[in-house]
């Protein structure tokens, strides 16, 4: 069920366990080129409410790479207590290029584009 979802949603899935991460790379550079939205999530993973979690190279990489502006969003559950069908906020800020910071390390620009995502979340909790 999920694969089948993850293929309609045009979803480039990543396997970690490989250690093998040029096709997606590839896949998702080529995106960009086209001028097409890519959706990334710079945790690399789920994260619960509130979760802090260091966030991934990626999105840096494809920032510096390609020039393309990079928006950070933050997702905010409404109504913690309910199990499935959680309302959400989606808070979309705005536009970041990683090539104006003056940074060149991966690491420093994910982390800089996660600390928007937080700042966004802090303005508009609910």
């Amino acid at each position: 069920m999920t694969n089948w979802l993850f293929q309609k949603l045009h979803a480039i899935p990543v396997d970690r366990q490989s250690g093998i991460a040029i096709r997606p790379v590839r896949r998702s550079l080529k995106v960009i080129e086209n001028g097409e939205v890519l959706g990334i999530f710079p945790e690399g993973k789920r994260c619960k409410n509130e979760e802090r979690v260091k966030p991934k190279k990626g999105v840096a990489f494809l920032g510096v790479k390609t020039g393309a502006p990079v928006l950070p969003i933050a997702i905010i559950f409404l109504d913690t207590k309910k199990r499935i069908r959680k309302p959400v906020k989606v808070v979309i800020g705005p536009m970041m290029y990683l090539n104006e910071l003056k940074s060149s390390d991966y690491t420093v620009l994910a982390e800089a584009v996660m600390d928007r995502s937080r700042e966004l979340r802090e303005i508009y909790k609910v």
